[in-house]
Formats: C-alpha cells, structure tokens, sequence
C-alpha cells in the first residue's frame, strides 16, 4: 500500500508555504494608506466584473477585506498542512500541528498589524485568519487523500495487468 509520505512534493509544499507566509507578513506590513489603496482597487475591479452587484464601494470594501484575510489564510492553511501531511508519518498530527500553526500565525499576524502606521491588532481577524487556516488544513487533506486513493487505484490496476 501506498503511503502519503513525499519527501520530494513535501519540499515543494514547504517552500511555497514559507513564501506565501512572507507574502502574508508584506500584506500585513502595508500601512493604513497602502492598504487601503489595494482594498479600494479590488473593490472597483469587483464592482466592474460583476455589476449585478448592487451595492455601493463603501459597502463591498470591508466584506472584500475580511474575505482576503479567509482567502489568505485558507492559501496558508492548505500549502502548510500538504508540507507537514506528506512529510509527517501520520496525516493527523500534520493537520493538528498545522491548524495550531496558522492559529500562531493569525495572532502574530495581527501582532504584527499593530505596529504598523494606520493599522490595528483585531481580535476578529484573529478568527477569521483561524478559519482560513483550517479550511486550508481541510482542503489539502482532502486533496491529499483524493491523489493517496487515486494512486493506489492506478498501482492496483497496473499490478493486475502484470499479473494476467
């Protein structure tokens, strides 16, 4: 059987996982006004790719922001928990320990934010920078297990042919 250890692909997910985790302290290192600006240039290009939506900027801003944070976060959660599934020899300590991380990683990201000109430490965004992780951590096992079972599907179905 099969086994969900990768060395080679879990050195692929780690380095991704440490670059986007400095992609999320840039982000979260950007000033009031900076930060602003890219919220504000976000919102216009959603309000032009779907304009059904009716609503005003000042309305769609904040819920784009707290969805970029999930967004984020789910991107960190999913990158990390695939580094530590595949190089952990259980699947379940890996997406423990990566749901603990990224909950560290909300706090200190936040921490982070309060040192910053303009911005704040939020405990709100603690929790949804948590949710994000977690939905991550959920998305990369089910990946995961998705390829586990199709590899083993293929493995399985070479070995009959080569025994017939």
């Amino acid at each position: 059987m099969r086994s969900w250890r990768n060395p080679k692909l879990s050195v692929i997910f780690w380095i991704a996982a440490v670059a986007w985790c400095g992609v999320l302290f840039f982000l979260s290192g950007q000033n009031a006004v900076d930060s602003s600006a890219l919220s504000q240039f976000a919102t216009r290009i959603m309000l032009r790719i779907f304009p059904f939506l009716k609503t005003s900027p000042e309305l769609l801003e904040p819920v784009l922001r707290k969805c970029a944070h999930f967004a984020i976060f789910t991107i960190e959660g999913a990158l990390l928990g695939a580094a530590m599934m595949t190089c952990l020899p259980e699947r379940a300590v890996g997406g423990l320990l990566t749901v603990m991380t990224c909950m560290i990683l909300a706090v200190l990201n936040e921490y982070h934010e309060s040192f910053v000109d303009g911005r704040s430490c939020e405990f709100r965004d603690m929790l949804i920078d948590s949710g994000g992780g977690v939905t991550g951590v959920l998305f990369a096992a089910l990946l995961l297990w998705l390829g586990y079972r199709i590899a083993c599907h293929w493995t399985q179905r070479r070995e009959n042919v080569m025994i017939s």
